[in-house]
């Protein structure tokens, strides 16, 4: 009788043994299937992050909103480009990224304000490259005259101001060798006659592709600037 109970509590121990390892195997083939799950979306998500460029387009798209506004026309270099439209571009690029601290530049006495070269010299070496420069004196463009006061190592901006036609939407980044080619589609903020609000409901009216090619830092630096400079060339898109 006693070997009996034995034999019947050895039978009960094995079962339970092996409904243990059942449920140690099914756990186990779990967690496999879970972390194979974690692998291929973090693999998704790691590859959508390395082609992602929308922040790279939207840092285009601020960089090149005054040049962009203006709408210069098509040129292939710098030096054959309408030159006062380049220079109007750079100070209301100016104007844009300091436009919470205008209060602290200086104004004559109806309020207009003087804007130091040394300001625009950081949006032209930004906008065109460190070694393209300007010759400062006073200029007219799109009917508005920018009077340089040598003085002041600064220009006298018009109080009033010209609205550009076309805020930029970058639709591609394309890299060739050491260039990018940049395609910025126009969006017509005036198109309907009436000024659209919400850019994002605007298809382009033309595009145009911006060429930046990188170019190697010198020994003299440009105060702020990165490592590593582009120089832009729009060319009309066919």
């Amino acid at each position: 009788m006693a070997t009996s109970n034995e034999a019947e509590k050895a039978r009960h121990a094995l079962r339970r043994r092996r409904r243990l390892r059942q449920v140690l195997g099914a756990v186990v083939c779990i967690l496999v299937v879970i972390g194979l799950a974690s692998v291929i979306s973090g693999g998704v998500r790691l590859t959508a992050s390395l082609f992602d460029d929308t922040e790279e387009k939207e840092e285009f798209e601020l960089r090149l909103q005054t040049l962009v506004s203006l709408d210069p026309e098509p040129f292939d270099s710098l030096e054959s480009a309408n030159r006062a439209r380049l220079l109007d571009a750079a100070i209301w690029s100016v104007i844009q990224q300091n436009s919470d601290s205008l209060d602290t530049y200086e104004r004559d006495e109806v309020g207009a304000m003087y804007l130091p070269t040394l300001d625009i010299d950081r949006a032209v070496a930004s906008l065109y490259g460190p070694d393209f420069h300007f010759n400062y004196e006073t200029f007219t463009d799109n009917g508005l005259t920018f009077q340089y006061v040598p003085e002041k190592n600064a220009y006298l901006l018009p109080i009033t101001s010209v609205n550009g036609n076309y805020s930029p939407r970058v639709m591609q980044i394309r890299r060739e060798g050491s260039t990018k080619r940049v395609t910025v589609g126009y969006l017509d903020l005036y198109g309907s006659g009436e000024i659209v609000f919400d850019p994002t409901k605007l298809e382009p009216a033309k595009y145009m592709d911006y060429i930046f090619t990188r170019r190697k830092q010198r020994a003299r630096r440009v105060p702020s600037l990165p490592v590593e400079r582009r120089r832009l060339l729009p060319r009309r898109t066919r």
